[in-house]
């Protein structure tokens, strides 16, 4: 048992040094040209706040939502804005994945010595999710008191958040080795998931809740992670565990359960 654990643990520290790795290769090759860098992050920054002041304007205006506030909706961005910035700028190909499969460029990244999936994921970073994660830790900073509390949830919130994320794109992504080219449906459920995940958790209620949380599970990603950040329940934080690994064995279940079907009809191909 203690060889077994030694040896998955030696395995994830691999990967998460190869991950580390590639990071820093992206953001370099990224700051080659700087000033496209810095101005999508930037304008990213810019896009996130004047939503945010929107409702700013709405709560003035209106009042809370069934105790639902400005205060709640800013940790709710936080955590929808840091999950997204987080997961797209180091898994900056997650949301394509989809596309890979169906084009049948999955085949390159199986030359690789590496984890095939884990090396398509990370082959790419969003430059404008830079931007989303940098709003997160600025607004953050300006609306929560900073703590060893606040801080330790933040970080747990936008890793799980991100974590969820991932796991949803892989599922939603692995569907095209069933449905082939389903581009349409994968930005339907990633909008669905970002709609949800930013908008009031008080004004869904009875079956649209439980979709929110078991279907398209922006409930586990953004608003219990808010909820902590604010007031700490033992049993969400819980809660937000077991589902975060839940849902990622899950996604990968399905993935390799299609991934069966891709390879029995493709050959493997390498770029020039």
């Amino acid at each position: 048992m203690r060889k077994v654990l030694k040896k998955l643990i030696s395995m994830v520290v691999k990967e998460i040094i190869f991950v580390w790795n590639y990071l820093q290769y992206n953001v370099i090759s990224a700051m080659e040209f700087r000033f496209n860098f810095f101005s999508q992050a930037f304008f990213m920054i810019i896009n996130d706040g004047l939503f945010l002041l929107i409702w700013y304007f709405f709560f003035s205006r209106f009042g809370d939502l069934n105790g639902f506030g400005f205060l709640e909706m800013m940790a709710l961005w936080i955590f929808g804005a840091g999950g997204f910035g987080l997961v797209n700028a180091i898994f900056g190909n997650a949301n394509n994945l989809g596309k890979i499969i169906s084009n049948g460029e999955l085949d390159f990244y199986f030359t690789f010595p590496k984890n095939h999936l884990l090396h398509a994921l990370v082959s790419r970073t969003d430059l404008s999710a830079w931007g989303d994660l940098l709003f997160a830790l600025i607004a953050f900073v300006i609306f929560f008191p900073i703590n060893v509390y606040s801080v330790a949830m933040l970080i747990f919130g936008i890793v799980s958040g991100a974590f969820i994320l991932l796991s949803f794109y892989i599922l939603i992504g692995a569907l095209s080795f069933w449905l082939g080219r389903n581009e349409v449906l994968n930005d339907s459920l990633f909008h669905a998931f970002l709609a949800f995940s930013t908008n009031p958790s008080s004004v869904f209620q009875g079956v649209v809740k439980f979709i929110i949380f078991f279907i398209i599970p922006a409930g586990f990603a953004t608003f219990l992670p808010a909820e902590l950040l604010q007031t700490f329940s033992l049993a969400k934080f819980v809660y937000v565990v077991i589902f975060s690994v839940f849902f990622f064995l899950l996604a990968l279940f399905v993935y390799n359960r299609g991934l069966k079907k891709y390879s029995s009809g493709n050959l493997i191909n390498v770029r020039s």
